[in-house]
């Protein structure tokens, strides 16, 4: 009887940790709130890189991240900024006065052959264009945000930083920067 017991009770732990086990997000994806704030703070992000060479009609968002360390920023593995993340990040800048075209690589963005130059000349297609590779979003100890980016509008024309970030009334800005400023 004991034996009996003993077995279905292991059975017992067994099925409530399959259970469990299934009901635990084990692809990393945020939770609602948590993707409702990440599309904020992403766009909140691409709204202040915009304003920095606000003449640019097409913004090109690469879909994987990458942190830079340059930055003295904290560093995370690359991710992919899934669809759902990026349909909201969308709906976030459905206001402004840019195009968003989301691509997998920097390579994938559409260049203008007519401004093809020998040394690393190139220009956006239409000219008018810049390439803006996020990184990922680091929270800090008092409740801000870290987030590196580089972005590049054509030939050496190019800005990358690390942004610190923060909430007030439930909106998140651009508050500041930590660490070198790379431009050209």
């Amino acid at each position: 009887m004991i034996r009996l017991t003993t077995h279905l009770l292991a059975l017992l732990l067994l099925l409530a940790a399959a259970g469990c086990a299934a009901t635990e997000d084990t692809n990393n994806h945020p939770s609602p709130a948590e993707a409702s704030d990440d599309a904020q703070i992403y766009a909140a992000a691409i709204r202040e890189i915009h304003a920095i060479t606000p003449s640019r009609g097409l913004v090109y968002l690469v879909t994987t991240t990458e942190d830079y360390t340059i930055f003295d920023a904290p560093t995370a593995p690359s991710r992919l900024i899934l669809a759902d993340l990026q349909e909201a990040i969308t709906a976030e800048l459905a206001d402004e006065p840019y195009q968003l075209i989301w691509i997998e690589a920097f390579d994938d963005a559409s260049f203008d052959p007519a401004n093809w130059r020998d040394v690393e000349g190139w220009t956006i297609a239409e000219g008018d264009g810049m390439i803006i590779t996020l990184g990922n979003i680091h929270p800090q100890d008092d409740g801000s945000v870290q987030l590196s980016f580089f972005m590049t509008c054509a030939q050496m024309c190019g800005i990358g930083k690390n942004f610190v970030l923060e909430r007030y009334n439930g909106v998140w800005r651009v508050t500041g920067s930590v660490g070198p400023v790379i431009a050209s």
